[in-house]
């Protein structure tokens, strides 16, 4: 997944595998929204 790999130490962190789809929409939400919270780790 492009997220995991631009992220992994926030994805392994802040989320577990199972929620690896959900994080990728906030990942990509977080480009419009850096106060994202959850990417913002990075």
């Amino acid at each position: 997944l492009p997220s995991a790999s631009n992220q992994p130490v926030a994805d392994a962190a802040m989320v577990s595998p199972k929620e690896t789809r959900p994080d990728m929409v906030m990942t990509n939400n977080d480009e419009d929204d850096p106060d994202d919270g959850r990417t913002i780790a990075v």
